[in-house]
């Protein structure tokens, strides 16, 4: 069983959600947010915790799903969560890659973690699908997650 938690509860947070239920061998077991708790309101019974509070669920979680935006959530998140997790996201402001990908790097490899940034594409409102035929593999070791 692969534990998997979410940063970012919008669209694509939500699509990730519905994915999970849908694979057995996946475990949702936090959501992460910026917005007060109470206005999160998840499919699942699934935690909901505060993004502040994400490096205290280290041991709790083999891969962290960022799913907020690439334009001003990523960029700032996703050095901050590699430090932790092992993260998957999909990160696509184009002009803003090379720098993205660096910053990535450097904390995964700091972190001895491992990212990948995949393509997401929604299907439709309730699922996601995630697609790997245009992948990045950041930090210099595989972790393999059993």
């Amino acid at each position: 069983m692969i534990r998997i938690a979410i940063a970012g509860y919008g669209s694509i947070g939500r699509g990730v959600e519905y994915s999970a239920l849908q694979n057995k061998d996946l475990e949702l077991v936090s959501i992460f947010t910026r917005r007060p708790i109470p206005s999160v309101e998840p499919r699942t019974v699934t935690p909901v915790v505060h993004m502040d509070e994400a490096a205290l669920w280290a041991d709790k979680v083999d891969v962290m799903i960022l799913c907020g935006g690439s334009f001003t959530d990523l960029p700032v998140q996703g050095p901050l969560l590699a430090r932790h997790f092992n993260t998957v996201d999909s990160f696509d402001t184009h002009p803003k890659i090379p720098q993205y990908f660096g910053d990535m790097d450097a904390a995964l490899k700091a972190s001895g973690k491992l990212g990948i940034r995949s393509r997401i594409q929604l299907q439709n409102r309730f699922k996601s699908v995630c697609k790997f035929d245009m992948i990045t593999i950041f930090s210099a070791e595989l972790v393999v997650i059993s």
